[in-house]
């Protein structure tokens, strides 16, 4: 994690995301005290098992003499043109980072004014568990320290990147911020193929389940290529090589894959508008 003293954190919304963000930053022991949320849903606070959180119901319970380092959105894109402008007020003090989907730098600078320090990233959830990647830009005004605040929360929760070109984001969110679900419904069939192949449901899921994680394991720790670790496993004429026959078709999973991350990236850009 960079060093500096820990900041602190408004963090505005605790959905899947939100949530997923403040139980890593529990877990890699980030000061709680330093954590302040905004969230009018109190099943949402209590799912954090924290009570040393400072939590308001709304903005308008936040002292007019706090001013927190970073304010963190992470609520839904479509309601954000409504929430964003309640902490226009912060921002001589404040570094405003959003981690919503389609929502771009100047989005933020329309509603919270052209001087202010912005920084949009793209988180994924296996952050709760310090696995994530998170891609992030900023606007001008975007200093150093300000990208040494990104580094500090993100590092928490798995690796950090920073782009200078904020058009890669939309594919940025397409591969990697909707990635885990695709890993996901990849076990998830398997699973269901193996167990329309005879298997029991749970030993189907377990096989399934497993093979994934050994082979990213394998992924991260080999300096080959996934191609390369692909060709490996597959032997002339045998089972493997049958299999990806299918899967590799010109039908298979690269166009698949291919055409869900750009049906992504236009979604992520209608987001946009």
């Amino acid at each position: 994690m960079t060093q500096l003293i820990n900041p602190t954190i408004l963090i505005v919304g605790l959905g899947k995301m939100g949530g997923a963000l403040v139980n890593g930053w529990l877990a890699q022991d980030v000061d709680s005290k330093k954590i302040h949320v905004v969230e009018p849903n109190p099943n949402q606070v209590m799912e954090l098992n924290c009570k040393t959180l400072n939590v308001y119901q709304s903005p308008k319970e936040i002292s007019n003499n706090f001013f927190p380092d970073i304010i963190l959105f992470a609520i839904k894109p479509q309601i954000m043109d409504m929430v964003v402008p309640e902490y226009e007020r912060f921002k001589e003090k404040s570094t405003y980072i959003s981690i919503a989907a389609g929502k771009n730098i100047a989005f933020f600078e329309s509603l919270l004014g052209s001087d202010s320090s912005i920084i949009r990233t793209m988180p994924n959830t296996p952050a709760s568990i310090g696995e994530g990647i998170t891609i992030a830009c900023g606007n001008r005004n975007t200093s150093q320290k300000c990208k040494n605040y990104f580094f500090y929360l993100f590092e928490a929760l798995g690796q950090t990147e920073w782009i200078n070109d904020e058009n890669l984001m939309d594919a940025v969110t397409a591969v990697s911020g909707s990635g885990p679900a695709y890993v996901f419904l990849l076990a998830e069939t398997l699973a269901n193929a193996g167990e329309k192949a005879g298997l029991d449901k749970n030993m189907a899921q377990k096989l399934s389940i497993q093979t994934i994680i050994g082979s990213s394991l394998m992924l991260r720790s080999s300096q080959e290529n996934p191609s390369v670790l692909r060709n490996n496993v597959t032997s002339p004429g045998g089972t493997t090589e049958a299999a990806l026959s299918i899967l590799m078709n010109e039908k298979g999973l690269n166009s698949l894959i291919c055409e869900a991350v750009e049906t992504a990236i236009k979604r992520s850009k209608a987001l946009s508008n």
